[in-house]
């Protein structure tokens, strides 16, 4: 590496240094993100963010054409023409899995698929990743044209003619990697053609978004682009919108392809398509040889889809044929795995795949009709589970005791330095091994089970859960003894270089020694032995002595992808000339543990990846509990979470938005927090309130524990921090905040309780370690009036006993002359200061719990009411008449709110019960009552916090970011969002015509308040009857209102002016008439008799005159009380 490389490379990471300083900087800054003061600066230390990591592979940065310089010039040129081909097309697989795949499969991708896109959303995310798409063009035309170029050396090589043909050795070749390096590049368009067909925004998006180019046409001025721009734009969006219609595959097959002329060319070439045939049927026997046995390497299953590729292509070239061999293999690999997993846990059906790419003669091959899709899948899911069953012990003791070896063993026990490389050689492949086996089955039963919706058995599911855990294991270990695998890679690499030379020392040797027994060494090129038409020994000799030197010479780098490549394409040549005898398949298979080893790290990465499980994460709803109720399984819950954390990395390398990625982060912590924290407090809790129990109680706690057993729940607060990705969370803080909040909440709703819950905390201390606040609790002294927890214990009696007034801030006791009661009490804003004085801030959010509970039950209460079949056909009917007569009136008519009130506002005398209307009325005055504690409770907090920091600023400020008070100053917020969250789907249906029932309620009212303001005139009156204050009605109809957000279907009926207008009508037609005969009856009542006869006496007609006058007054007061009340709610 020279000066420059190594400049830049210093640079880059003191940059990168830089970066990560400042992130560290920036997570410093926002530890107070959680509740429970779990966040932490160790969250710098996760491997996502350590500063420096160790990434190890072999790199080459000398070309092709210089690696393979010979004195053999024809033989040079051969191999490096097709070792070029051939790692490029490798580089561009490596370029498409890493850069394109998972990024096309998450394309478009929402957390929920009810999730609606805004307009214009579509056109914005596709323009977003127009580079993803570029980049798709580039990779597929870049593909397109070496491995075109690759199919014009083959069919070279291949050609049958004599005059053109340059190679005489190699007519019978056997060029294996070359055919598997096309098949990989094959392998591309099948991917992407698959990928496109699973996700259907690709194509929408696009197709949105040719649109508005085309709009953009029009004006391009507006936009601030240039036409050339757009032209170039639209002719590559235009160019993936064919690919993309009729498929990557076979648009490589259609006249306009580039690859037209040599297809044309190759069908005539009979020896290229034998060898491919050749090629495809050995790869599809060995592959189907090692499948679910222990033999089965990580690229096994997706090098099926290269062969699968090359019979694709194979097809197209010869339409008319199929052999018969190559047809059996074919459904033989069907039968044995129809499914295959690629990059996200992409599934490939391959009889599905077959169907879609194949030509339709082909497809329609008798062996192709009798195959089943869904039968072989069954049977495939049966043979797996059959292989779990079967393999599962002794998998998990073959990982166990490598786990075991990998850690233990001591260095000084070999007696050789070679002996602790091969151990790690080894070992590093046995756990390569073992993980991919893992993976392959948890991935497959989890996938196919929710495909076929096959319910997992428990046991099942416990074992896959166990499978997930172990998987994490391997990488942990890994990750634990890379130090030590670097350390020695370079070695090993050599050490596997050496085994495959001692193949190929004793060749060359050999070669060497024929050589010299023919007398003379040739120095020929390759080509010179074109001149004749005989076979030349000599020239054979000399050729095959240069491959061997070449691939040795290849083995004495770093075995990185590119050497192996040339070692591969030189073999294959050595073998197709036929001279030399060696073991070939033994040195191949040593060639792919060297590679596996080389690049250890991506490899392990692959195999322990379980992204997969991002597409069954229900499934946390079914481990969680179970490791949480097996004690012995605690251990597991950190690699669990860690398996579902790797969904994380399947959605940041897919490019999804940011909401989707913090939703499933949310899941995460959600499925922890319900399955395992809030069980685990509550059971904590529980155990310490039995043991109190049992002790000052006898006989209350009958525990067995040799029939229920014992939990020894301490073993979870032993636990390390859990590092999430996004999250550091200690289980025992969280336990920790828990108790000391439910101690402080239980001994303020009861402090007679004090002494017990002491107990618990200095128990719990004791028994689980845990360190808790003190409940510090001060005396109750309060100077004035009720204490704010006498009113939360006795809410129901609170919400039935006090009259509430808005403008005052103040609550009035309702109290009866049977009390014997001279005095009354009342609540204002000083008494809940002294309260929140007296108590601290910390009781504030407990009040706010119960007023919530209370709000909770009303509303439901409310709802049942509204079920009433009567009081549900009126307000049907009054739901018909408004809806189908608004258009030409103006206001809702005051006779429909009167005739509803006579249908509803009766009183059934039998029974002695309220009427409908009547309990409405009650039931919205108390929860405007509470409504109204709530807002006098948020006025004394902020009084309360006001005269702190008038003593002392510094202490506010503490108490205020302790409490966060400013973030929770608008208590009725918090109701609405809590309440509105809560309230069921019935609910709301029951109360949809609440609106229409507020007319008929304040007639009611209206009619009560004026009928006990007449008894308050009276001797004897009863002190209960006196109302001079009661805003709660008004306040739960506008609280219910906004609740429903039916204001402003109220504010259409236009009731309060229809009222007035009645009122103003009737005291017009009583001064009119002069008088009628008196009749009996009170306050509204009155007002139903005038339109027949009215008062004749003067006196009679005034005193009607005053109760419309009364009637007219109450109406407005209520109009005024709802308009105040709206006011503060809003």
């Amino acid at each position: 590496m020279g000066t420059v490389e190594l400049e830049e490379q210093q640079e880059k990471l003191r940059r990168f240094v830089d970066s990560w300083r400042d992130k560290s900087f920036d997570i410093l800054n926002g530890l107070d993100d959680d509740g429970y003061g779990t966040s932490s600066i160790l969250d710098v230390q996760c491997s996502e963010l350590d500063p420096i990591h160790v990434c190890v592979e072999p790199m080459e940065y000398a070309s092709i054409p210089r690696l393979v310089e010979a004195d053999n010039v024809g033989v040079a040129k051969l191999v490096t023409v097709l070792s070029y081909n051939c790692f490029e097309i490798s580089k561009l697989c490596r370029q498409a899995s890493t850069n394109i795949y998972l990024k096309l499969l998450m394309f478009g991708h929402r957390s929920s698929s009810q999730e609606m896109l805004l307009e214009g959303e579509s056109q914005k995310a596709f323009g977003h990743s127009l580079s993803l798409f570029m980049e798709v063009s580039d990779i597929t035309c870049r593909a397109i044209e070496v491995m075109g170029n690759l199919l014009q050396q083959l069919d070279s090589i291949y050609l049958q003619e004599q005059n053109h043909r340059p190679y005489q050795f190699l007519k019978n070749a056997t060029l294996q990697t070359t055919f598997s390096t096309f098949g990989d590049g094959l392998t591309i368009f099948l991917v992407l053609d698959e990928i496109l067909q699973k996700n259907s925004h690709i194509r929408s998006h696009m197709s949105l978004f040719m649109r508005m180019i085309a709009k953009v046409k029009l004006d391009p001025n507006s936009f601030d682009i240039s036409l050339e721009d757009l032209d170039y734009l639209d002719q590559v969006v235009n160019q993936l919108e064919k690919s993309f219609h009729d498929g990557f595959l076979k648009r490589l097959f259609k006249e306009d392809s580039l690859w037209h002329g040599t297809l044309q060319k190759i069908k005539s070439n009979r020896k290229f398509l034998d060898a491919l045939s050749s090629c495809t049927y050995e790869g599809l026997s060995d592959i189907s040889h090692h499948l679910d046995t222990w033999k089965e390497y990580p690229c096994d299953r997706k090098n099926m889809l290269r062969y699968v590729a090359l019979f694709v292509f194979r097809s197209y070239l010869l339409v008319e044929t199929v052999e018969k061999r190559m047809g059996k293999v074919i459904i033989e690999v069907i039968c044995m795995a129809p499914v295959i997993y690629v990059e996200g846990g992409i599934r490939f059906v391959l009889l599905d795949l077959l169907n879609n790419q194949l030509p339709q003669s082909v497809i329609s091959w008798p062996l192709f009709r009798q195959t089943s899709r869904d039968t072989d899948v069954r049977n495939y899911v049966e043979h797996v589970d059959f292989i779990f069953g079967r393999d599962w012990q002794t998998m998990r003791d073959a990982l166990a005791g490598w786990v075991a070896s990998f850690h233990a063993y001591p260095m000084t026990v070999f007696s050789s330095i070679e002996g602790i490389l091969r151990t790690y050689f080894r070992q590093t492949i046995q756990g390569i091994l073992l993980a991919h086996r893992l993976q392959t089955i948890a991935m497959s039963l989890l996938d196919l089970h929710a495909y076929f919706e096959v319910p997992i058995k428990r046991e099942k599911a416990k074992s896959l859960c166990h499978i997930l855990v172990l998987l994490k294991v391997v990488e942990n270990t890994f990750c634990k003894k890379i130090p030590d695998i670097v350390r020695s890679l370079p070695h090993i690499i050599h050490l596997v270089q050496a085994d495959i030379e001692h193949f190929l020392l004793p060749v060359k040797d050999e070669l060497h020694s024929e050589i010299a027994k023919g007398g003379h060494s040739s120095k020929s090129s390759f080509l010179s032995s074109m001149i004749g038409r005989g076979k030349d020994i000599d020239i054979r000799i000399t050729d095959s002595l240069s491959l061997v030197l070449i691939a040795l010479k290849m083995l004495q780098g770093g075995g990185n992808i590119k050497r192996l490549c040339i070692v591969n394409v030189a073999l294959d040549i050595l073998q197709s000339i036929g001279h030399v005898d060696m073991n070939y398949p033994r040195v191949r298979k040593l060639i792919s543990k060297l590679h596996m080893v080389s690049d250890f790290q991506r490899v392990v990465g692959e195999v322990t990846n379980c992204s997969f499980l991002y597409w069954r994460k229900e499934m946390m709803g079914t481990w969680l509990p179970m490791v949480y109720t097996d004690v012995n399984k605690i251990s597991w819950l950190r690699f669990l979470l860690e398996a579902f954390c790797d969904g994380l990395r399947l959605l940041k390398f897919g490019n999804v938005g940011r909401l989707t990625l913090r939703s499933f982060e949310g899941e995460i912590k959600d499925a922890l927090n319900n399955e395992i924290m809030v069980p685990l407090c509550r059971d904590i809790e529980t155990d310490l309130r039995l043991h109190v129990h049992s002790t000052h109680i006898k006989g209350s706690v009958h525990v067995n524990p040799t029939k229920t057993g014992v939990r020894n729940l301490s073993w979870y607060l032993r636990l390390e921090p859990l590092r999430l990705p996004f999250k550091l969370i200690h289980i025992k803080s969280h336990v920790e905040a828990y108790l000391d909040s439910t101690f402080y909440n239980h001994t303020a709703m009861s402090p007679y309780n004090w002494k017990t819950y002491t107990e618990m905390k200095h128990l719990a201390e004791l028994k689980y370690g845990v360190v808790l606040d003190g409940i510090h609790l001060p005396e109750r002294s309060l100077d004035l009036g009720l204490d704010v927890l006498d009113i939360m214990r006795n809410l129901h009696q609170f919400a039935e006993s006090y009259m509430y007034n808005i403008n005052a801030q103040v609550f009035i006791e309702r109290v009866s002359s049977d009390q014997g009661r001279k005095t009354i009490r009342i609540i204002s804003v000083d008494h809940v200061a002294s309260s929140v004085a007296t108590h601290g801030l910390g009781i504030i959010d407990t009040v706010m719990h119960s007023i919530n509970y209370f709000l909770e039950e009303k509303i439901a209460s409310l709802s049942e009411v509204f079920q009433d079949d009567h009081f549900r056909s009126q307000l049907l009917k009054e739901y018909k008449f408004w809806k189908n007569d608004k258009g030409y009136l103006d206001k809702y008519p005051f006779s429909r709110a009167e005739e509803l009130n006579e249908a509803t506002g009766k009183k059934d005398v039998e029974v002695e019960e309220l009427s409908i209307l009547e309990q409405v009325c009650s039931l919205l005055t108390e929860i405007g009552n509470v409504v109204g504690f709530a807002k006098i409770l948020q006025t004394g907090s902020l009084r309360h916090a006001c005269t702190i920091s008038q003593t002392s600023r510094d202490m506010c400020t503490m108490l205020d970011h302790k409490y966060s008070l400013s973030d929770h100053a608008n208590y009725l917020s918090i109701l609405d969002n809590a309440l509105f969250k809560g309230l069921q789907g019935s609910e709301k249906a029951h109360l949809k015509q609440f609106f229409l029932v507020i007319p008929a309620l304040t007639i009611n009212v209206v009619d009560s308040k004026v009928h006990y303001k007449d008894k308050v005139l009276q001797r004897g009156r009863d002190a209960a009857n006196q109302t001079p204050s009661d805003d709660g009605f008004m306040l739960g109809i506008a609280y219910i209102l906004k609740l429903m957000g039916q204001g402003e279907l109220f504010d259409g009926l236009h009731w309060f002016s229809s009222a007035t207008s009645h009122f103003d009508e009737a005291m017009a037609s009583a001064v009119e008439s002069g008088g009628t005969e008196q009749r009996k009856g009170s306050g509204l009542a009155l007002l139903k008799l005038w339109s027949s006869s009215l008062a004749t006496v003067s006196s009679k007609t005034q005193k009607v005159l005053d109760t419309i006058k009364r009637c007219r007054m109450e109406m407005e007061l209520i109009e005024f009380g709802v308009n105040t009340a709206r006011t503060i709610l809003y």
